[in-house]
């Protein structure tokens, strides 16, 4: 049985999708939460039923704990993820390590000079929709990817997100966006060239609420990823051209949710010949399942999303921070060597 710790609860939702998940996992203990607000800790403690720790260094000091999983606010994760690998702990990190490139840089050298196991969560790699789009551009059928579009977006911003977010990291860019940037490298199969970035402040929250990232790759390829908290009804949608073909996969509601199942989404798969992507008929194996096996000594073949994948994902934001701030296009090549 592993022991683990998850360090912090700032975003409710995050910590509590944690929560149900390790407790749904065969070999899994959660020992305690610990956040750096322990008003805000002791509460969610109390209401999901779980024991609360005020003291980080006493809890990183526990022999009996195996590993934590960090879900803190943007600019405190990578600083948490050093620490409890200096500890020699285990790290399992919410889908951000940083939205710093300097941040992520930093932790990753401590990462890698503890050499404790490190994983990521990249959660919508797992939805059937979104294998279906990967099947579909590895098959060929598409020929040579031209183009994708990715949009992620629900009305948090209009509709409850919890005001007390502070954090000045956050907005759709280092949310909702984050999830469409690692999509984009996943499908592409590539790094991107450069940057244009159009972020906007709708609802008047101090954090970017509605945004467009356009991307250009070296081949001339471009991908559109679009990321909103002022959209009540606005599916997951997904499409990938290419040369031959095209893929195009969305939520089957207006409704913004995880599409776990088959049933959640529509797809369509437009080629020279007939031919449709077989739609895994539920979500595969999450990163943190893969992680614990993996903590656990367990052989797997399926490889578990690290710190070239934090790194990566640190490298875009900072381009689009850059971008946004500027008006300008950038150029991800101007950030090699930095950090």
């Amino acid at each position: 049985m592993k022991r683990l710790a998850i360090l912090g609860c700032w975003n409710p939702y995050h910590a509590l999708d944690f929560v149900k998940e390790l407790r749904s996992l065969p070999g899994a203990e959660l020992s305690a939460v610990w956040d750096d607000d322990p008003i805000r800790c002791e509460s969610f403690c109390a209401q999901h039923g779980i024991a609360f720790e005020a003291d980080l260094d006493r809890l990183l000091a526990n022999d009996m704990l195996d590993g934590v999983i960090i879900c803190a606010s943007v600019n405190k994760s990578a600083p948490l993820a050093g620490t409890a690998a200096a500890a020699g702990k285990p790290v399992f990190c919410d889908h951000l390590l940083s939205a710093s490139l300097h941040a992520a840089v930093e932790a990753s050298k401590r990462i890698e000079a503890s050499g404790i196991l490190f994983g990521m969560d990249l959660p919508l790699t797992y939805w059937p929709v979104n294998l279906a789009a990967i099947q579909a551009v590895q098959s060929g059928r598409l020929g040579p990817l031209t183009a994708l579009r990715i949009r992620n977006a629900h009305d948090g911003a209009i509709g409850g997100l919890p005001a007390a977010l502070p954090d000045a990291d956050y907005g759709v860019g280092a949310d909702l966006g984050a999830h469409g940037l690692y999509l984009m490298t996943w499908l592409m199969g590539t790094r991107a060239a450069s940057v244009y970035a159009a972020q906007g402040r709708y609802s008047g929250s101090p954090f970017p609420d509605n945004a467009a990232y356009v991307f250009e790759f070296a081949n001339g390829a471009v991908a559109v990823l679009e990321s909103s908290w002022v959209a009540r009804r606005s599916p997951f949608s997904i499409e990938v051209y290419g040369t031959k073909g095209a893929y195009l996969g969305r939520g089957a509601t207006g409704k913004h949710h995880r599409l776990l199942l088959a049933s959640d989404a529509i797809v369509q798969c437009h080629t020279d010949e007939p031919w449709e992507p077989a739609v895994p008929a539920a979500a595969c194996e999450s990163n943190l399942s893969l992680w614990l096996k993996k903590l656990a000594g367990e052989a797997s073949d399926k490889p578990l999303a690290g710190l070239a994948e934090g790194l990566e994902l640190a490298r875009l934001l900072e381009a689009i921070r850059l971008s946004a701030a500027s008006g300008r296009k950038v150029f991800l090549d101007e950030l090699d060597g930095a950090g």
